[in-house]
């Protein structure tokens, strides 16, 4: 491995990276709700590209037509 030359980290993490370079992590939820600093976001994966995205619910728009139930 290449490291900064200030940079050079002991035998046990690079142990731990090797192991997790090993393992196979399950597929990603294709969307979720998150809150980050009280906003409201949509977080989205498209598996299809690999592409994660977060859209601020904040700056949607509602439409007139939408009516919330009490």
């Amino acid at each position: 491995m290449d490291y900064l030359p200030s940079f050079r980290p002991n035998n046990a993490i690079c142990d731990c990276l090797a192991e997790l370079k090993q393992v196979e992590l399950p597929e990603p939820a294709t969307h979720a709700w998150v809150s980050i600093a009280g906003e409201l976001y949509l977080a989205a994966y498209y598996p299809n590209i690999g592409h994660r995205a977060l859209y601020p619910l904040s700056r949607v728009e509602v439409s007139p037509h939408f009516h919330k139930h009490p």
